[in-house]
């Protein structure tokens, strides 16, 4: 059985990747980016992916972003206060999700 089971996956790989389903999502990105601040006043942070339909999940307590997280990034987020914001993307038709970007936003007190 666990051949048969290894042998499945093997020829599932093999059809994948002769279908040229991409492998990996390009990293989601910020706008402004952190290292434009120290910020003085509260700033609205876009998060993008350079892939179309992919969806953005995101946390704003230095956790790290999960799919079944909750937040799914819809709409720019406004930062008052100091934040770390992680990001990730997911796209159905993509095997692995992008990486996790990291930005740390400094707001002025």
């Amino acid at each position: 059985m666990k051949k048969i089971l290894l042998i499945i996956g093997i020829l599932s790989l093999i059809v994948i990747a002769g279908c040229n389903i991409p492998q990996t999502l390009d990293d989601p990105y910020f706008s402004p980016k952190p290292s434009d601040g120290p910020f003085d006043s509260p700033i609205t942070v876009k998060i993008t992916s350079p892939t179309a339909d992919a969806r953005i999940y995101y946390t704003l307590d230095g956790s790290e972003p999960e799919e079944e997280d909750i937040m799914l990034y819809t709409k720019p987020i406004v930062i008052k206060k100091s934040t770390l914001i992680k990001a990730i993307s997911y796209k159905d038709d993509v095997l692995l999700s992008s990486q996790i970007i990291n930005g740390r936003f400094i707001i002025n007190d």
